[in-house]
């Protein structure tokens, strides 16, 4: 084997040597570049785009020291990496596949079928596009969160159906001081009392009448009031007062009973009663309106 001899040989090996040392520098200051800036990225929450470079970096090439911290921080962000699940149904509850997915406006997916997709940690808009609808969502995900759930309904909802309206006219409405209270109002009770009180008053009235008018047929009196009896003609006098007493009582206590009566159940505003005495035959003629 012969050695390296002339100025030729030594200058190539010159040239070998320097391009050696430049490449070795060059590596060096790559490694320092990519190591510096994944410590960025991942103080930024920007884990995915820093995996590329920890994948760099972790290389021997590198030096212990730097390859070893890459090699460590490549392990945890896999680990620790957060992973969504997204979802998305129509009105009805049924389950939507066909489904577009963007998550910061970089499209995520195409379709969905349940399984988990990676994203940095942070605030994220994700926006969902499928069934003719769009919803956007704000979420906020975890360092270490794994499968979360974000899910959506897509595509509007079936109207109701309005049942037709009924031709019918509609009942007329009773006004509550029209509609009868039955027997338990404390007004109609009174009133059925005061004019059961009236008619007994208005039988009274009509005892003492026909007794003063017997009484004054048997005093046997002429047109100049001279009686056979006078006695009998002062009694029918008497009965003749209590009678009219009783009919003037009884009238009154059977109008007010009977105006109590329907006031209690109502009775129109209209209703009107007459009460016209007659005194020379010893009674009350009523009459009503209703």
């Amino acid at each position: 084997m012969g050695g390296i001899s002339g100025r030729g040989g030594w200058t190539g090996l010159w040239v070998a040597g320097a391009l050696l040392l430049s490449r070795v520098a060059h590596a060096e200051e790559s490694c320092a570049e990519m190591f510096s800036r994944v410590q960025d990225l991942r103080k930024e929450g920007k884990n995915r785009q820093a995996r590329p470079l920890l994948q760099a970096c972790s290389r021997s090439e590198c030096g212990n020291y730097t390859s070893r911290r890459c090699t460590g921080w490549l392990k945890e962000d896999r680990d620790a990496a957060p992973t969504v699940v997204f979802s998305a149904k129509d009105p009805s509850g049924a389950d939507l596949t066909a489904v577009e997915v963007s998550v910061d406006d970089e499209r995520m997916a195409t379709s969905l079928d349940g399984g988990p997709i990676e994203l940095d940690r942070g605030v994220h808009e994700v926006v969902f596009r499928g069934n003719g609808d769009t919803k956007t969502l704000k979420i906020i995900v975890n360092y270490g969160e794994k499968a979360k759930i974000v899910s959506v309904v897509l595509g509007a909802a079936t109207p109701l159906t309005t049942p037709p309206k009924s031709s019918a006219p509609n009942a007329p409405s009773i006004p509550p001081s029209r509609m009868d209270t039955g027997g338990t109002s404390p007004l109609r009770v009174a009133g059925l009392v005061a004019a059961g009180l009236g008619l007994v008053g208005l039988g009274v009235g009509t005892g003492f009448a026909l007794s003063a008018a017997s009484k004054n047929a048997d005093a046997n009196c002429d047109d100049s009031n001279v009686c056979e009896t006078p006695q009998l003609r002062r009694d029918a006098q008497s009965a003749g007062a209590v009678a009219t007493v009783g009919f003037i009582a009884g009238g009154t206590l059977v109008i007010g009973g009977v105006v109590m009566a329907l006031l209690a159940t109502g009775a129109p505003r209209s209703a009107r009663l007459h009460v016209v005495p007659l005194v020379g035959a010893f009674g009350l003629d009523v009459t009503g309106a209703f």
